[in-house]
């Protein structure tokens, strides 16, 4: 019978949560990834979205878990590694998100967020902005993933609303 690892049951809590706003109308999925990479096992999973009838701002939500997270979690071993997964935030945006920089430290909190600007001679210009957490995650978190959806989906209103 098959065990699910954190990352399997931290994805089912994500994904539902998504595709439960987007069943609601609040926003549409526009990519979804469901990946192992074999050159270093590890695993990742991510599902972006926007507000509906919004293509210049997306969120994309990615969740990915190491082969260290998954051996710790499957036999006890001498590895100094946590069981669980991590979680990245993306914000990706056709405007300039330096002034949406402020909101989102206050929205988020103390955490790593990096700004990337993505300059193409042939597309127009991408904005990124990465939300990193300094911790992983488990089962016991759960709540913390839906609040993720939560206030990712609230931040997309308020870039709206200020772009």
């Amino acid at each position: 019978m098959f065990d699910p690892t954190a990352f399997d049951n931290l994805r089912v809590v994500l994904e539902g949560a998504v595709y439960d706003a987007d069943l609601s109308g609040e926003i549409e999925v526009i990519n979804r990834k469901d990946l192992f990479d074999l050159a270093t096992y590890q695993r990742s999973y991510s599902i972006q979205f926007q507000l509906k009838e919004q293509s210049s701002n997306a969120v994309e939500m990615k969740l990915v878990a190491g082969v260290e997270q998954v051996i710790v979690e499957r036999r006890p071993t001498s590895i100094q590694a946590i069981p669980g997964a991590s979680i990245q935030i993306v914000y990706e945006s056709k405007n300039d998100l330096s002034s949406f920089h402020d909101m989102l430290q206050q929205v988020w909190g103390e955490r790593t967020i990096e700004q990337v600007q993505i300059i193409s001679t042939l597309n127009q210009t991408i904005y990124k902005t990465y939300i990193s957490f300094a911790r992983n995650i488990d089962e016991e978190m759960v709540e913390d993933v839906l609040a993720m959806v939560s206030t990712s989906i609230k931040s997309l209103q308020i870039l709206k609303r200020n772009t």
